[in-house]
């Protein structure tokens, strides 16, 4: 039983039914500055008065109970309230940092979404110039065709027509080709 009792971190001591102190662990002990041999056999009123001192700091718990062998028994637990302060103020203190390291990883991925954003749309305008580029050299071979054809087809007035409604569609292209490449050279200066 004395092991069991020094393991507790908490003051213990045991009384029987006529308060005389059976047993107390080391921490009750030390509490009172008095030896095991001291306080066993003592008379738990006695300690009362010694035991008021602490009220402040400590939390004084008398519970009765039956023993094994019968008989009637009391129970005196004493807890230091500092030390519960303490785990409380330390379990708020890693509450509080736990919190912070929430915030920080959210910061850093949304960071590292607007950067992956950013470069998607970065990799969208250098694909739309290179488009852009390839359908303009497109388009400067078919209105080159197209002038030539006109040249071509003298006073043959439909192929003229058919030529000039080419090139009008030509020029609508170019247009288009010119509204990405703008597009295009935003994207990469964002």
């Amino acid at each position: 039983m004395e092991r069991l009792l020094d393991a507790l971190d908490d003051a213990v001591c045991i009384e029987d039914a006529a308060g005389i102190i059976e047993e107390c662990n080391r921490a009750f002990c030390d509490l009172l500055k008095a030896s095991r041999d001291d306080l066993i056999g003592a008379r738990g009123s006695d300690m009362r008065s010694q035991l008021a001192a602490f009220e402040g700091t400590w939390e004084i718990q008398r519970r009765e109970f039956v023993s094994a062998d019968g008989a009637q028994r009391t129970l005196v637990h004493l807890r230091d309230r500092r030390r519960e302060i303490a785990k409380e103020q330390a379990l708020m203190s890693r509450a509080k940092e736990l919190e912070q390291n929430e915030r920080k990883l959210a910061e850093i991925l949304s960071r590292q979404r607007s950067v992956q954003h950013a470069q998607r749309l970065e990799s969208v305008g250098q694909l739309t110039g290179g488009v852009a580029h390839d359908f303009n050299n497109l388009l400067a071979v078919i209105t080159g065709c197209l002038e030539l054809l006109k040249v071509r087809a003298g006073e043959n007035r439909p192929v003229i027509e058919l030529a000039d409604r080419a090139l009008t569609a030509a020029e609508r292209g170019a247009a288009l080709v010119q509204r990405l490449l703008a597009f295009s050279r935003r994207q990469m200066l964002n």
